[in-house]
C-alpha cells in the first residue's frame, strides 16, 4: 500500500506507511524510519528522506526488500534486537505484494462493493479505489483478480490486524483470532462470513471496528502457495501465486 497504481503517477500513501511503522513496533524490530525507507524506495517521486538508491518502482518479489538500504537480512527472516536482546520476526512472515486493494485487469470490470488490505499487509502493498485497475507485475490473465479487497480476517496474523488502525491493540487483535478459531457444537468453524460480524468479538468496540473496516474482507482472492519439489538429494523451492477467478 505504498504506492498507487501504475498509469497515474506513484505518490506515497500515507495510510500504508502508518500500517507498515506500526507493524514493525508491533513485531519489536529496530530501526526507526524503515516503513519510510521502504515507502521511498518503491515510490515514483524523489521526495524523502531515504531516496538515495531508491528504484522508484513497485517490487517485483518480497525479497526484494533486502535491496533496500537499511534494510537487513534479519528485518526480513527475523533476529535478535541487540538492544533489547529480545528476538522478534521477519517481515516476511507478514507482507504481501499481492491482494492489497481490488485489483482488476484493464478489461475486467469492477467487482462488487465490499468493506475493504500483508497482505498483506498490511499485507504492504499497492492501493487503489475499489474497482480501478491496477496493472500487475506478473503474467495474470486479465480480469483473474477483481471484487473484494482487503486484509482477510479469517487468516491474517493478530500482529497484521494490530497494526491496521491506532485504536487497534494486539490483545484486541487476538481475540478476532481467538473468535475465529473457535468451532461451534459440531465442529463447525465460527470464521466470520461478514465482517460486520467482528461485532461478537468481546471488548471490540464500534468505534474500533468502524477504524479498520475499511480496510478488512472475509474471503481472499489471492493465495501464496510454496512448494518444495525433491530428485534425489537436490531440492527446489517455489512460490506460486494463484488468483481466485471462479466459485
Amino acid at each position: 500500500r505504498h504506492y498507487r497504481p501504475e498509469g497515474r503517477e506513484r505518490r506515497a500513501h500515507p495510510a500504508g506507511r502508518a500500517q507498515l511503522d506500526r507493524l514493525v513496533r508491533i513485531l519489536g524490530m529496530p530501526g526507526d524510519g524503515l516503513a519510510d525507507r521502504i515507502g521511498d524506495y518503491v515510490d515514483a517521486d524523489s521526495e524523502g528522506a531515504f531516496e538515495a538508491g531508491a528504484k522508484n518502482r513497485p517490487l517485483l518479489i518480497p525479497e526484494e526488500l533486502a535491496m533496500i538500504p537499511g534494510v537487513s537480512a534479519a528485518h526480513l527472516y527475523g533476529g535478535v534486537h541487540e538492544k533489547t536482546g529480545a528476538a522478534f520476526p521477519g517481515l516476511l512472515e507478514f507482507v504481501t505484494l499481492w491482494p492489497a486493494h481490488t485489483i482488476a485487469a484493464e478489461s475486467a470490470p469492477p467487482g462488487p462493493a465490499a468493506p475493504a488490505a500483508k497482505s498483506t499487509t498490511a499485507s504492504t502493498p499497492p492501493a487503489a479505489p475499489t474497482g480501478e485497475p491496477v496493472k500487475l507485475p506478473g503474467p495474470l490473465p486479465t480480469g483473474a483478480i477483481a471484487g473484494r479487497r482487503g486484509v482477510n480476517v479469517n487468516t491474517a496474523s493478530a500482529q497484521v490486524l494490530a497494526c491496521l488502525s491506532p485504536e487497534m491493540t494486539l490483545p484486541l487483535a487476538q481475540a478476532i483470532v481467538a473468535v475465529r478459531s473457535a468451532t461451534g457444537p459440531s465442529g463447525e468453524p465460527l470464521a466470520f462470513r461478514d465482517v460486520a460480524e467482528l461485532a461478537r468479538v468481546p471488548g471490540l468496540s464500534q468505534g474500533v471496528l468502524d477504524s479498520i473496516q475499511p480496510d478488512l474482507t472475509v474471503r481472499g482472492q489471492v493465495f501464496s502457495v510454496r512448494v518444495e519439489s525433491r530428485e534425489g538429494t537436490a531440492r527446489r523451492n517455489t512460490r506460486y501465486v494463484l488468483a481466485r477467478s471462479g466459485p
